[in-house]
């Protein structure tokens, strides 16, 4: 049997652990005293992340109305039973106005049926009347709190400011919406 350094080296590791490569699979993780483990107990602090998540969409939705029309509805399942969400979103909106100064409108976004975050009087306001238009992409973030594991629904939206104004998401072929989910341990 051959102790020599070369040999040491190569089947441990530096805490002496002896190295492999295997699969472990399990249906069930417990504590000890057969309980259900937390975040921390497995080792991961409080803001670590678990898991990011990037969703996108290409599909054009046009408003004509001074109401709030969906623009985007999607949907995350946390992984955690507790923890805290980030969302955070860059959509890209037109709103034009055929002869007249207004060309502002207001997006919102729903979490799970109610209103969480609101942007207001975006776009811009021409005192010629010009009937021009104008396009920029809006980012922005909401942080959730996750108690319940459950699934969050969320549902962005948007509406004219004025009733002669267009408001169009997505206008063009390659234009998308980019939302990223990112989960923390609280």
């Amino acid at each position: 049997f051959n102790m020599s350094k070369e040999w040491h080296s190569k089947s441990y590791n530096s805490n002496g652990d002896r190295t492999m490569t295997s699969i472990i699979k399990v249906d069930t993780l417990q504590t000890s005293s057969g309980g259900t483990p937390t975040a921390g107990s497995l080792g991961l602090a409080s803001g670590s992340v678990v898991k990011v998540t990037r969703l996108q969409t290409s599909t054009e939705t046009v408003n004509n109305s001074q109401s709030y029309v969906t623009v985007w509805d999607a949907s995350y399942t946390p992984i955690l039973p507790n923890s805290r969400i980030i969302f955070h979103w860059t959509l890209r909106w037109r709103c034009s106005h055929s002869g007249g100064a207004e060309k502002r409108f207001d997006y919102l976004l729903n979490v799970n049926g109610s209103q969480a975050y609101v942007n207001i009087y975006n776009g811009l306001y021409t005192y010629t009347g010009d009937g021009n238009w104008n396009k920029a992409d809006y980012t922005s973030s909401y942080e959730y709190t996750n108690t319940t594991g459950n699934s969050v629904a969320l549902q962005f939206r948007g509406k004219n400011i004025d009733s002669a104004s267009s408001l169009v998401f997505n206008d063009e072929p390659g234009d998308i919406g980019v939302l990223t989910i990112t989960e923390l341990v609280t």
